[in-house]
């Protein structure tokens, strides 16, 4: 029974661990500042999650038990939402993080004297965008952390209790 029991919880599993993999690489080149990184893993991140989606569709519940099932689907529509919509604005932040740090350098490099109307404009332009996309970065940025964090427990409890529950004891 208990070998039936693991074999069900790992095929839901191996779904679920494909797009969370997926999410590990977003992640990582978040913390690279790697706009290309982050748009690449971020669509290949839509692209697990959708298919981990539509296999899941064809998974059997073992014993009509759907937790497992329900919260693997739950995981996989929070990476898909958070690749679709989401990570947009942490690409925008990058973008301006970026352009504003070109700006200040050539700012900075010219003395105050020789600073034309125009240098303070784009560089006070390019402060504002950036402020703009950091304090909307830092909004998203709260949000996705929260929800994956309550999403990931609700996932790590479903599967403890799902093999609690069906693996017999002693």
């Amino acid at each position: 029974i208990a070998g039936k029991v693991y074999d069900h919880d790992n095929e839901v599993y191996l779904i679920f661990f494909k797009s969370y993999k997926q999410e590990a690489y977003v992640l990582n080149a978040m913390e690279k500042n790697d706009v290309n990184g982050i748009e690449q893993n971020k669509n290949a991140l839509v692209k697990t999650s959708a298919e981990g989606l539509e296999k899941l569709k064809a998974v059997v519940a073992y014993q009509n038990d759907q937790t497992i099932l329900k919260t693997c689907k739950q995981m996989l529509e929070f990476y898909k939402e958070e690749a679709e919509k989401k990570l947009n604005t942490v690409s925008t932040f990058y973008v301006a993080k970026d352009s504003f740090e070109k700006i200040k350098t050539g700012f900075d490099a010219k003395s105050a004297n020789k600073r034309t109307q125009s240098d303070v404009d784009q560089f006070n332009k390019a402060v504002n965008e950036y402020n703009a996309a950091s304090q909307e970065y830092n909004k998203v940025n709260a949000e996705l952390n929260n929800n994956r964090k309550n999403f990931l427990d609700d996932w790590n409890k479903s599967c403890e209790k799902f093999t609690d529950k069906h693996v017999p004891k002693g």
